[in-house]
C-alpha cells in the first residue's frame, strides 16, 4: 500500500506551504492548489484520499468548491482548516469530515487529518 495522498487548498502561500511541509513530514504525499478552481482541475487528473481546504478564498471560495466535490465524491474526507469566526458551522454547512481554527496546533492538524484519512 502506498502513500496516502492529501490535497491541500489555500491561497495564503506560506500557510499552503507550511501543510504540505506537516504532511509531507508526517509520511503523507500532498498535492497543492491556491484556490477551488485550480483544485477542480487537480481533481480531474488526481484522486486524492482526503482534501485539506482553507474557507476563505478568492475566486472559488474553499465553500464552494466542497459543495461541488460533495455531489461528486461524497465519500472523501475534506478537512476545513480556517480562520473564519464559525468555523465549526462553516464546515458543518459543507459536510467537511473535520475541522481545526487557525491558527493551528501541528499536532491537532496531524491528529484531525490522521482521523479522517481512510
Amino acid at each position: 500500500m502506498g502513500k496516502k495522498t492529501i490535497l491541500v487548498i489555500d491561497d495564503d502561500p506560506t500557510i499552503l506551504a507550511l501543510i504540505a511541509d506537516i504532511l509531507a513530514d508526517a509520511g503523507y504525499e500532498t498535492v497543492i492548489a491556491t484556490d477551488g478552481g485550480v483544485a477542480y482541475q487537480v481533481l480531474q487528473w488526481a484522486r486524492p484520499d482526503a482534501i485539506v481546504v482553507d474557507l476563505q478564498m478568492p475566486t472559488v471560495t474553499g465553500q464552494e468548491f466542497v459543495l461541488r466535490v460533495r455531489k461528486e465524491a461524497a465519500d472523501l474526507p475534506v478537512v476545513v482548516v480556517s480562520s473564519h469566526p464559525n468555523v465549526d458551522k462553516e464546515a458543518a454547512k459543507v459536510g467537511a469530515s473535520a475541522y481545526v481554527r487557525k491558527p493551528f496546533d501541528i499536532d491537532m492538524l496531524l491528529t484531525t487529518v490522521t482521523a479522517v484519512v481512510p
